[in-house]
């Protein structure tokens, strides 16, 4: 295929919703028996029809009438589809090897098929840049950008809207043909766009899922698509009915439906919930590679409220690994820690050792206020959940060979500035290995604190503050790989080999993922919430190898202590986890209540890799 240059180089598609019904309507007969709505096949159901509508073979421009073109389609061009013509480019001759490579085609036209004439399909065009010309390409949208409308769903079916929209979200963010876009995210320049409302109605016995779609450009009304709705048998109505209730109590062990989605260009790589502007009202932190982003849920939509942009120092290799948040210095006002490092990176002399470059800031009004800057620490706050114990912010050294050397230590805020406690709030903080991977809450209720740490290998294990080892999980949580930087300190200078690269001498150091307590009322248990990712593996010549393809399953679990036994003095168990996406690989966590309906709510952030995008997805916390 050759490769897109012009007005439209990207084109891209929006789909709203809003125009006649113009399908045919289904009539399914109701299986016997107890049957309840599958919202997620449906909406996965759906989203295929949808992409097989926006897929067909490169047609060709057979005749050019005024205002039309004919095109001949091997294998045929949905009906109301709107397409591009393109202008082929000229191959590209490299001299040096005589090799050939395709050119450059430019977009000249917008059309749109309105009618079948034997072999070939009429188009009327829409939008011109340039002439259309005979053996002119025409192809489908290569990018689709999607915007989803609140569905309708008529009073006599059982579905619920919201969760109709999450759970349509999610099937549209997992597709590679479609990209959401934000309630109010523009259009980018040059795109093309289509709009896509949901409808739910009653046809026959069984309800029926579709969609209207409208063009964004034009106005006009393109197609219509219905999907049979999927049933999942069941034993009773009864058990219907505990099933939605439990739904509603987030207590489902199956699908659980986001409070809020959002699909980010930018990358991110830690998140944090507190209120920072003092509204009264929590904001969702997000540290980038470039700025720290703080947002606002309102009605499910992600309203972005102030950006910093980070500091680069110099043209050193800048890498952000961790946002926390705590009030230390007492004003009443939530600071924000973020840590950082600059990579080692190659100067001509040799390599320049990785340091910490740290910073606080302070948000006031409308701008940033920084408190300190160049910190040569890592930094973490941990805030137990029982009983009315301060947060602790935590501080460790970065280590020549390693990434954590020296004491963990305690900072305070002291004359304008954070120093070292001279005395720490716990005396187990001194003799704790390094920072990250780990907190402390009083787990068992019995006023005593209890520490939970990950080892080496992600086991989680949770100790007295003596060190004695009270629970170990029996399997790994899994590797998290995303936050880490570039560690050479064995290598001064480097070594002589044509087009060096300083990745193949620098060994990654990863961070150890965020552990988070809380105690749920509902429940009378204080819990762990971290994210895990699965190591799917498979085994061949007796060697365990790694087989990621099989998914990831990135997501959020919640632990608790369920009861003690003779091996242990407590037994901890994974009480709650958000849905599985094998696509979806789990990064960082913050909780708090982000909607302001006095329910607390677990951030989840994840990478999917199946768009290369950031996700952020949000959940009522169980058991509150």
């Amino acid at each position: 295929m050759n490769i897109r240059l012009g007005l439209c180089s990207i084109l891209t598609v929006v789909l709203l919703v809003g125009a006649a019904w113009a399908a045919e309507t289904l009539k399914p007969q109701r299986p016997k028996g107890i049957y309840s709505f599958d919202i997620k096949a449906s909406s996965e159901a759906l989203v295929k029809k949808l992409e097989e509508r926006f897929t067909f073979p490169t047609a060709m421009v057979v005749m050019v009438r005024e205002g039309e073109v004919l095109i001949r389609a091997p294998e045929g061009i949905p009906l109301g589809l709107e397409v591009t013509v393109y202008r082929p480019g000229k191959p590209i001759v490299d001299k040096e090897t005589g090799k050939t490579y395709p050119g450059f085609d430019t977009p000249v036209a917008l059309v749109q098929v309105v009618r079948r004439e034997g072999k070939l399909y009429l188009a009327q065009v829409v939008q011109a840049w340039g002439k259309i010309e005979k053996r002119y390409k025409v192809e489908p949208p290569q990018m689709i950008y999607v915007r989803v409308t609140p569905p309708k769903v008529e009073e006599d079916v059982k579905v619920d809207p919201k969760e109709l929209a999450t759970v349509l979200d999610f099937a549209l963010g997992e597709s590679l043909f479609f990209r959401l876009l934000g309630p109010n995210e523009a259009l980018p320049p040059h795109a093309y766009g289509i709009v896509l409302h949901p409808v739910v109605t009653s046809a026959g016995t069984l309800p029926v899922l579709g969609c209207y779609v409208d063009s964004l450009v034009t106005k006009r009304s393109l197609f219509a698509l219905q999907e049979s709705v999927k049933l999942v048998k069941t034993a009773s109505y009864a058990e219907i009915m505990k099933k939605r209730t439990l739904m509603e109590t987030g207590e489902w062990e199956g699908y659980q439906a986001a409070l809020a989605s959002r699909v980010f260009k930018e990358k991110f790589y830690s998140v944090a919930v507190a209120d920072v502007d003092g509204d009264g009202e929590n904001e969702i932190i997000l540290l980038g590679d470039k700025s720290l982003n703080i947002y606002k849920l309102k009605d499910k939509e992600f309203q972005k409220k102030y950006v910093y942009k980070l500091p680069i120092y110099g043209a050193h290799a800048h890498r952000y690994l961790r946002v926390d948040v705590a009030d230390i210095n007492g004003n009443g006002r939530p600071e924000i820690f973020v840590t950082s490092v600059v990579e080692n990176i190659f100067s001509g002399s040799g390599f320049i050792s990785p340091y910490l470059a740290s910073m606080v800031l302070e948000l006031h009004g409308k701008k940033f206020k920084v408190l300190q800057k160049k910190m040569p620490y890592y930094l973490m706050v941990v805030h137990p959940s029982v009983g009315d114990r301060p947060p602790v912010l935590l501080a460790q050294k970065m280590g020549e060979y390693e990434p954590f050397e020296g004491p963990v230590l305690q900072l305070v805020w002291k004359s304008g500035k954070y120093v070292k406690a001279p005395k720490p709030t716990y005396s187990f903080i001194s003799k704790l290995d390094h920072l990250y991977g780990l907190t402390w809450d009083d787990f068992n209720l019995d006023d005593r604190l209890e520490v939970a740490l990950l080892d080496k290998d992600n086991y989680l294990t949770v100790y007295s503050t003596r060190g004695k080892p009270l629970w170990e999980s029996p399997d790994s949580l899994g590797v998290v790989k995303y936050d880490f930087f570039y560690q050479t300190p064995r290598f001064p200078k480097a070594p002589a080999m044509k087009n060096f690269d300083p990745e193949e001498v620098a060994k990654k150091r990863y961070i150890p993922r965020r552990l988070v307590t809380a105690y749920l009322e509902g429940e009378g248990k204080v819990s762990i919430f971290t994210v895990v990712n699965d190591i799917p593996s498979f085994v061949l010549a007796g060697i365990k190898l790694e087989a990621p393809w099989r998914g990831v399953n990135g997501r959020v679990i919640k632990l608790a202590f369920v009861g003690s036994g003779k091996a242990y003095g407590a037994y901890f168990d994974i009480l709650w986890e958000s849905p599985k996406f094998k696509d979806l690989y789990a990064q960082d966590l913050a909780l708090g209540d982000v909607n302001g309906d006095g329910v607390l709510d677990v951030v989840f952030l994840s990478y999917n890799k199946k768009v290369g995008k950031m996700r952020i997805d949000i959940y009522p916390v169980p058991g509150v």
